[in-house]
């Protein structure tokens, strides 16, 4: 998520959001927070950064240079906050060059706390007790946001020779930006920063229901899929077919953790790589491993769900039948659709579609063995 060059759209930072960074909390909150040292924090919250990465040639390199930049955005969705567990879901989005619509990238998800985070926030009373050490040098001074500037403070710090600062809302404790620089094998300079530049809510309908007993730590989920792809002028290659594991190795109220383990069909004599990826999914999430039964039942085919400002993404109900389900998340650059088991709410199939590339993905569910025993 992280880029050279700063993607911040005026339009995204709203008025809302540098109320959100000057006192700490929306305007509209009301109900005590589930985490009271982050007021802020809470279910169905969606923050979005920008950012890529480059080298430029060495000789007084920094971190505001440019070079070949390789940019995009990360959404990070508070799906669950279960107790002292926080569970979020981490998605990438990547662009060929400033401006053109983002390609959906990898999923990766995340069960954090208070005090673990992965630097996305930061306690503010521990923020403000901050001082500066050998290793790390403590900076206040006022961020630009949009038209307007919050109060902040910056980490400096080195490890294994990258330079790494961080910026803090010193009020809200959320990452503000993240930068980075070192010395490559090349001797050319590696660059990277992230910069935050939205928030907003998630109104999922099914938020309110529970994890389906059957998504307990332990059950594994098997779909069989396939890739393939239309190059306009030419024959299509043949298709490339794939199995994918999703295996859940924890699981709270409301939420799962999982491993997800893709592997492609190798060619005779050749052995399978598999992938392995961790994922999360929760109550408040759309496109997740499930969605509550009673909430599909109730959805109308074109009904809209969410509509993303910065990713320019739209997510519908695509499709309902009397067994199931499908909603679907479209953009101009690709389409992500689930179908879901109205029954159980578990999700059945997927398909993506990535229309810059011509290449489609889909998977079915399989026989999956019996779950395992509590």
């Amino acid at each position: 998520m992280r880029s050279n060059s700063l993607i911040l759209p005026a339009l995204c930072v709203t008025g809302a959001t540098v109320w959100f960074l000057v006192c700490g909390a929306r305007a509209d909150d009301a109900a005590a927070p589930p985490v009271p040292a982050l007021p802020w924090l809470h279910e169905g919250l969606q923050l979005t950064y920008s950012g890529g990465s480059s080298r430029t040639p060495a000789g007084g390199a920094t971190e505001g240079d440019r070079g070949a930049a390789g940019m995009g955005y990360q959404t990070l969705t508070i799906v669950r906050i279960d107790g002292e567990k926080i569970i979020v879901s981490g998605r990438n989005f990547n662009t060929v060059e400033q401006g053109s619509p983002p390609i959906p990238g990898p999923v990766t998800g995340y069960v954090w706390s208070v005090d673990q985070s992965e630097d996305t926030w930061i306690d503010p009373a521990k923020l403000a007790e901050m001082h500066e050490t050998q290793r790390l040098k403590v900076t206040k001074l006022q961020w630009k946001m949009g038209d307007d500037s919050v109060d902040a403070i910056r980490l400096d710090t080195i490890k294994n020779g990258m330079a790494i600062n961080r910026i803090y809302g010193l009020t809200t404790g959320l990452l503000l930006h993240l930068g980075s620089h070192n010395e490559a094998a090349e001797g050319d300079m590696k660059l990277a920063t992230g910069d935050f530049i939205s928030m907003r809510d998630l109104k999922v309908p099914w938020a309110a229901e529970p994890r389906p007993e059957a998504l307990r730590s332990g059950h594994s989920l098997h779909f069989q899929g396939q890739v393939t792809t239309e190059l306009p002028g030419a024959l299509p290659p043949p298709p490339v077919e794939f199995s994918t594991v999703f295996k859940v190795t924890a699981d709270g109220d409301g939420w799962l953790q999982a491993e997800q383990t893709d592997t492609l069909s190798a060619p005779a004599g050749a052995p399978a790589v598999p992938a392995v990826a961790n994922e999360v999914s929760g109550s408040s999430q759309f496109l997740g491993i499930w969605a509550g039964p009673k909430a599909l039942a109730e959805l109308k085919v074109g009904q809209q769900l969410d509509e993303d400002p910065v990713l320019k993404t739209k997510t519908i109900v695509s499709d309902v039948n009397p067994d199931t389900v499908s909603i679907t998340e479209s953009s101009s650059s690709a389409e992500i659709e689930f179908r879901y088991d109205l029954g159980t709410g578990i999700c059945t199939a997927t398909r993506l579609l990535n229309k810059l590339l011509h290449s489609q993905s889909t998977m079915q569910l399989g026989q999956a063995p019996a779950p395992a025993s509590p």
